[in-house]
């Protein structure tokens, strides 16, 4: 899960359902994506699915 990493709101919403925090990343300058989706910071999330 990724989420802007300037919005500590959206980033707590995600953890009160379980995901935590793993890292801050910038996504590359690259024309394969879109010029809205390049160089912007992301929180990345992650939730652990409990094994039965």
């Amino acid at each position: 899960m990724d989420t802007w990493a300037d919005n500590p709101i959206m980033i707590n919403y995600y953890k009160s359902f379980g995901f935590y925090f793993v890292d801050e990343c910038i996504t590359p300058d690259s024309e394969e994506l879109a010029a809205q989706n390049r160089n912007l910071k992301v929180a990345l999330l992650e939730y652990k699915i409990p094994s039965e």
